[in-house]
């Protein structure tokens, strides 16, 4: 099993979406992550590179959820989870916040059997 967490620029997303490339399990994903100044949350979407067909758009990051979970094309990323966690246990009660994402609370990339 692979852990590693979304390389995600904080700092840029309060501007505009943050948007980059990964490769996982053979096939090129887009990712946006966007904050929502109103709801003071950050928003996820991610899609297929080439074709920009959308696997999930606008998904609320929550604490503890697998931002992948009904994805479209899901079969796709079956051994794929994207879960937003604290391993440290700081912010298991806070949630995800301006302050502490991407500090304490990241999104991390499981791939089981990776």
């Amino acid at each position: 099993m692979n852990v590693d967490y979304l390389p995600i620029n904080k700092e840029s997303i309060f501007y505009r979406p943050e948007e980059f490339t990964m490769d996982l399990e053979n096939n090129t994903f887009l990712f946006r992550i966007s904050y929502n100044v109103y709801d003071k949350s950050f928003y996820f979407s991610m899609y297929y590179d080439l074709d920009v067909k959308p696997i999930i758009e606008g998904k609320k990051i929550v604490y503890g959820m697998d931002l992948l979970k009904n994805a479209v094309f899901q079969e796709k990323l079956d051994n794929v989870r994207i879960v937003i966690v604290d391993f440290s246990g700081s912010s298991h009660y806070e949630g995800v916040t301006k302050d502490n994402f991407m500090k304490s609370v990241k999104p991390y990339i499981i791939v089981e059997g990776g």
